[in-house]
């Protein structure tokens, strides 16, 4: 099960897909995380979505049985512009091994 836990940052970053064109990029992100917590042969866990300080990014954290299994991310690379009100440019906050083609693509990284 994948659990929103603050449903103002996951509206916010759903609308900055949305006006980047890359709303399919979130969302098969977001189905492969939901894939992942519903997976019997791996064992089944909740997965939270929460508010992650990067921009466009969102913290993670799988629980089996109500404890906590692993912690990380869900990091967005791509061009951060227009994440702020006023439209400015802002330095990654993370790094990836992944090329600039692959990132354009798929800009949405889980990070553990």
């Amino acid at each position: 099960m994948l659990e929103i836990k603050n449903q103002q940052h996951y509206d916010r970053v759903v609308a900055f897909a949305d006006k980047k064109g890359l709303r399919a990029a979130l969302d098969e992100q977001l189905t492969w995380l939901r894939k992942f917590a519903d997976n019997e042969e791996k064992g089944l866990c909740v997965v939270e979505l929460g508010f992650d300080f990067a921009a466009a990014s969102f913290s993670l954290l799988w629980k089996r049985n109500g404890e906590v299994w692993m912690n990380g991310a869900l990091v967005y690379h791509g061009d951060q512009t227009g994440w702020r009100e006023d439209g400015s440019y802002i330095e990654p906050f993370s790094v990836t091994l992944s090329d600039a083609s692959e990132l354009k693509e798929r800009p949405w990284q889980v990070h553990t």
